[in-house]
């Protein structure tokens, strides 16, 4: 796993956008989901359903699927595969797990 330290985030560019959402839709769709797997055990959580859309719209975008280089006076260097982080608060610290290859299909799991 790779830490990024101070002064290497320090030098990534970096923005915040805010917006609001009606997500009512996708809380109904959850509770489906969830009534559906009850006997599991197991639960999907709002991220998931939220990751799952980053990728859906990654595919379909794929012009903003990529990373600004300061190689190459700032060009944007587009990606094919769709590799997603997910910041985790742990005990450790701030941790970044990333689902390499984000699948696309039903039924498939990352790599």
């Amino acid at each position: 796993m790779r830490r990024a330290g101070v002064t290497e985030s320090a030098a990534i560019p970096t923005f915040t956008v805010t917006t609001t959402a009606d997500v009512d839709a996708l809380l109904d769709m959850r509770r489906e989901a969830n009534h559906g797997i009850a006997a599991s055990g197991e639960k999907l959580s709002v991220n998931a359903f939220l990751v799952r859309a980053v990728a859906l719209a990654l595919a379909e975008h794929p012009e903003i699927n990529a990373t600004y280089s300061d190689e190459g006076r700032g060009q944007a260097l587009l990606h094919e595969r769709i590799n997603i982080g997910i910041a985790v608060d742990a005990p450790s610290g701030l941790m970044i797990p990333v689902l390499l290859r984000f699948p696309l299909r039903e039924g498939e799991a990352p790599s």
